[in-house]
């Protein structure tokens, strides 16, 4: 009724509920109940129990397929409602037949007696008229709902593709993770290193499946916003192209990128970036060992112009025509991977758009694939946005640090990395022991987990905020809400800064450092 999902851990084993596990009947460990949302209603509600304790990335998951199997349900009772009408109107058309054949042979008798009752014939044969135009406009119902069905019948299956897809996008990295983790234990500094490098890698593909669907699901929503700044489309391509450097040479693909003089465009940075990586994981997934992938960026006339080109598989026409589709996935070549969730163009497109630009696409079967996007290209001359030179440790000061997590995993290697760095670290698990902390003060920066299990973060932001309002130690959210809405939410709290899990220790590093350097505390942020 509330339309928020529900999280029980913990269940006692006792609890005459159970789950089925194998052939065995179990009582669950952990249930998560979440709302099946369509057009604006709750249709039922989705409930999963787990023999294990459910964290906050399934809840997520729970949530997140919600709305998808909503949308599934619903075109299971709407399939139902249009076959039972189906039925109701062939049984009217055949009633409509018998009496139009009824009538046919009235209007023979009548023709057939004297002028007296001609009157009366012509009355007939405009009734019958009547019944053919409505018999007519039954059959074209009955062709609209022929088309409703395999709409409906398509929908379905492009909603079973994407849920194969997404389970092998996400098994995928979490098999190199899960392998890499039980190896680090390896002598081998090299080997170490790269299965370090490797859980680094799956974990940010992770991350960005995960913002992919959720920017489609904002787009939809109309509420993506742009941050424009004038920025140099050439560094952020650049900058992509070093983001993917590692994901080419683990699959054998060369990587050229083509640099040229600055292309200053008035564009968010963030999601230009967003643009060449989709663009550049997509050219990577279809092209074999040994292929190459170019990347150029210059300026034609008044459009700065990004063009991807690849030397893989190619597509054929009908595929061509749909790329951009979303949840389109063409037919798999023989003997690679799935082709993804097919979310990443659709995303490029409407990012591109909402910049005032174009994409488009050229290719063949075998001759490989060309993007290119087209932006306004800002006045030569212009003053782009340099990025933020990041504070180095030999520049911080060893902090105070308060951390209020209650992840045993994560605040265990939270802690780890501070005291690396040279800082003091508090560690609490409960929101209530950080709020009695902080208001004893003596920190210089406070690490505060979101979801806590008594306070939530949000509560004790707020609380410290109003024991001691100034001066003041910074606030840093550490959270799966990643949603506009929640950094708002987090800001109104009191935070200054809102970090998303996963979170980069290097942005931490680099926030720690900047506090350091400066001695004062964060601008909010």
């Amino acid at each position: 009724m509330s339309g928020t999902t529900l999280r029980v851990n913990a269940i006692p084993a006792e609890t005459p509920f159970r789950v089925r596990f194998g052939f065995d009947e179990v009582p669950p460990r952990s249930l998560v109940a979440t709302p099946l949302p369509f057009q604006g209603r709750t249709m039922g509600v989705l409930l999963v129990g787990s023999v294990r304790e459910l964290g906050d990335a399934a809840a997520e998951f729970v949530e997140a397929a919600a709305p998808r199997l909503a949308i599934a349900l619903q075109s299971a009772l709407a399939h139902r409602r249009a076959v039972h009408l189906a039925a109701e109107l062939q049984d009217r058309n055949e009633r409509l037949q018998a009496q139009n054949e009824e009538i046919q042979s009235q209007s023979e008798e009548l023709q057939a007696q004297s002028e007296e009752l001609q009157a009366q014939s012509e009355e007939i044969q405009a009734q019958n008229e009547e019944l053919l135009a409505q018999n007519e406009e039954l059959n074209r119902s009955g062709a609209e709902l022929r088309r409703g069905r395999e709409e409906l019948a398509r929908v379905d299956q492009l909603k079973d593709e994407f849920l194969a897809a997404l389970s092998h996008e996400l098994r995928n990295p979490l098999a190199s993770i899960f392998a890499a983790v039980q190896q680090l234990d390896c002598a081998d500094a090299e080997r170490g290193a790269k299965r370090r490098a490797t859980i680094a890698h799956q974990t940010r593909r992770l991350a960005r499946i995960v913002d992919d669907l959720l920017d489609v699901t904002r787009i939809n929503k109309n509420k993506l916003e742009l941050r424009r700044a004038p920025v140099d489309a050439a560094r952020i391509v650049a900058d992509a192209v070093d983001a993917a450097a590692h994901a080419f040479a683990g699959a054998g693909v060369e990587l050229v990128a083509t640099s040229g003089e600055p292309v200053p465009v008035h564009a968010d940075a963030a999601r230009l970036e967003q643009v060449v990586e989709n663009l550049l994981s997509n050219a990577q997934k279809f092209t074999p060992p040994g292929g190459r992938v170019q990347v150029s960026v210059e300026r034609e006339g008044t459009d700065a112009v990004i063009r991807v080109r690849d030397d893989g598989i190619g597509m054929p026409p009908d595929v061509r025509a749909r790329v951009f589709d979303l949840f389109f996935q063409g037919a798999r070549a023989a003997g690679r991977h799935q082709n993804g969730l097919g979310v990443g163009l659709s995303l490029v497109k409407r990012i591109v758009e909402m910049h005032g630009g174009t994409v488009t696409c050229a290719s063949e079967p075998g001759a490989g694939t060309e993007f290119t996007v087209r932006l306004p290209a800002a006045p030569p001359g212009t003053e782009v946005t340099a990025a933020p030179v990041r504070p180095g440790r030999r520049d911080a000061r060893p902090l105070r640090v308060l951390v209020v997590e209650d992840n045993d995993d994560f605040a265990f290697l939270l802690e780890d990395a501070l005291t690396g760095w040279g800082h003091a670290v508090t560690l609490v698990h409960r929101g209530e022991e950080g709020l009695a902390l902080a208001a004893a003060g003596g920190y210089d920066v406070i690490l505060l987990d979101v979801g806590l299990p008594d306070l939530d973060g949000y509560e004790v932001a707020r609380r410290i905020r109003q024991a001691a309002p100034a001066p003041r130690a910074p606030i840093v959210a550490m959270t799966g809400y990643g949603r506009p809405e929640d950094a708002a939410r987090a800001a109104e709290a009191g935070f200054d800064v809102h970090l998303v899990k996963p979170v980069d220790l290097d942005r931490v590093e680099a926030l720690l450092a900047e506090l350091g350097a400066r001695g004062a505390s964060l601008a909010r942020g």
